[in-house]
């Protein structure tokens, strides 16, 4: 049992904490392209297998 506010840890490389800009748009949702507009946010954390960042708009499985 996991204490609350923790997770399993399931990534297969070694986080590092780095803060890098992020610039990013949804193109396409539910297989339909979009129009956004460009985002800036943070990374919170980054590995070899992919990275972290929190921004405004929220990204569901499947968006590209």
């Amino acid at each position: 049992m996991l204490e609350q506010g923790k997770f399993d840890e399931r990534r297969d490389s070694v986080r590092a904490k780095r803060i890098i800009t992020v610039r990013h748009r949804l193109v396409e949702h539910n297989g339909k392209k979009t129009d956004s507009m460009w985002q800036l946010s943070t990374t919170e954390d980054m590995s070899l297998s992919g990275l972290l960042f929190v921004g405004a708009a929220a990204y569901h499985t499947g968006d590209i």
